[in-house]
């Protein structure tokens, strides 16, 4: 029950991590079939935890704004830019 609960704390690890899955095992000293297995047994615990078989994922926000009209015209825009001027730009069409 040790090694499985170790297991489980680094595929949690794993997931909030950027790291790719060869990445997290070269840094963790795990062979990748072994991080595979624990991968697997976690992700079933997860689900019969009530979590379903959903996944976290992290919103990212926009930087931009791209509005595209009907003749090919592109603008790319802040996303902080202002409400008024965004309407405007919309109703040139």
């Amino acid at each position: 029950m040790e090694k499985e609960s170790k297991m489980f704390a680094l595929m949690s690890l794993w997931e909030s991590s950027d790291l790719t899955r060869q990445e997290f095992c070269e840094e963790h000293g795990i062979k990748l079939s072994n991080f595979s297995y624990w991968r697997t047994r976690y992700r079933k615990s997860q689900s019969s935890n009530g979590r379903g078989n959903f996944t976290q994922v992290k919103p990212v926000l926009a930087t931009t704004i791209e509005l595209i009209y009907p003749n090919g015209v592109k603008m790319v825009l802040p996303a902080n830019s202002d409400p008024a001027t965004l309407s405007t730009l919309i109703n040139l069409v």
